[in-house]
């Protein structure tokens, strides 16, 4: 018997500066889940915070590569969602990545794809996530903590401390920024400086970081729905940077795409394997994470070390993004890879929320 479909509420758009690339990957999304299994909501959030919800059937037979965000229904959050089953938030960046979303989804007692609250605010925090993953012993590039009201108190002995502890190059992140927004790669005293100042546009707090000279892996992870959450990991993916692109920045991830070359996957020897996906798998863990994740590693060579980057609770879902590709590399194809996520989801929350609702049996302790 044909069992009743989910609605699925696919969430893309957002107030961000990935606004686009949400837009591309929904588009994929949209076009390739499993329309036996769910039943389609697409909601645009557009770049002023409003809510417009869409026809599915019209957005299917135009089959776009990138989804309209504006239609002819602005609706309010809670109209948007209600009725729903699950929700896949196909979205980046702060307020979408960072845990504010996953708090209303909660809120709403509604399912949604990937991390929660906490995780999603920690992944997101590039210095929480660091100081999470050093204390476990995995290494991390030493770094530098730098807060606004301190650098306005005293600007040359933020420098100097810097300067003392570590050589150049390096880069100065916000610490919650999404896609490399505001970084900047630095090798000198003035640029430092002035870099600094910019990322303060973004973030009241920042990572200054020494390059770790090596390769960037970066490893797929997907839970499956086994009582025990078992990790399917992929095989390594590796990110090589094109020329004129000193790192992995904004411009060369989105706008010049073409530059940036991925090898799925990649080629180093099976132990070095083995020691990335048993890495990765850790880290899932220590940030406590659920449904799907991607961890970004540097791997130097010369010392034969890997290095954790940053991990990703809601990577990028577009045809050509590592995440869906290094999944199919283990076996996970597009389709079979959505409807998982939106199953884990159901079943993961239905068992937090019980957790909830029932508690531990207090009759015992009412004396």
């Amino acid at each position: 018997a044909m069992t009743t479909q989910k609605i699925v509420a696919i969430v893309y758009g957002g107030k961000s500066s990935e606004h686009e690339i949400s837009l591309i990957s929904a588009a994929s999304v949209l076009n390739n889940i499993d329309r036996t299994l769910f039943a389609v909501r697409p909601i645009a959030i557009d770049k002023d915070g409003q809510w417009w919800e869409h026809d599915d059937t019209l957005l299917l037979t135009a089959n776009h590569e990138s989804l309209p965000v504006k239609s002819d229904m602005p609706i309010t959050m809670l109209e948007a969602l209600q009725g729903c089953d699950v929700v896949f938030p196909v979205l980046h960046g702060p307020r979408y990545e960072d845990g504010a979303i996953q708090g209303f989804f909660e809120l709403l007692e509604l399912p949604y794809v990937g991390a929660g609250v906490m995780t999603s605010s920690v992944a997101m925090d590039k210095v929480t996530a660091k100081q999470i993953i050093e204390q476990a012993g995995i290494p991390t590039a030493p770094y530098q903590i730098v807060y606004e009201h301190e650098w306005h108190n005293d600007q040359t002995a933020i420098l100097d401390t810097i300067m003392l502890a570590h050589p150049f190059p390096l880069f100065v992140k916000p610490a919650r920024a999404g896609s490399s927004v505001g970084v900047h790669r630095v090798s000198d005293r003035e640029t430092l400086c002035t870099s600094i100042n910019d990322a303060l546009r973004y973030d009241n707090k920042l990572l200054v970081e020494q390059a770790v000279v090596g390769r960037e892996l970066e490893v797929a992870l997907l839970e499956d729905l086994s009582p025990t959450r078992d990790l399917i990991i992929s095989k390594p993916g590796e990110v090589h940077i094109g020329s004129g692109h000193e790192f992995y920045s904004y411009d060369a991830k989105y706008a010049q795409a073409s530059t940036v070359q991925t090898t799925v996957p990649a080629k180093i020897a099976d132990g070095l394997i083995e020691r990335a996906q048993l890495l990765a798998a850790r880290i899932f863990r220590l940030l406590d994470c659920s449904g799907l994740l991607r961890v970004d590693l540097f791997f130097d060579e010369a010392n034969n070390a890997f290095y954790f980057n940053e991990a990703n609770t809601l990577p990028g879902f577009t045809p050509i993004s590592l995440y869906p590709k290094m999944m199919a590399e283990a076996g996970i194809a597009y389709q079979p890879l959505i409807t998982h996520l939106l199953l884990a989801a159901i079943v993961s929350t239905e068992q937090r929320q019980r957790r909830l609702t029932d508690g531990p049996n207090t009759q015992t302790d009412k004396r």
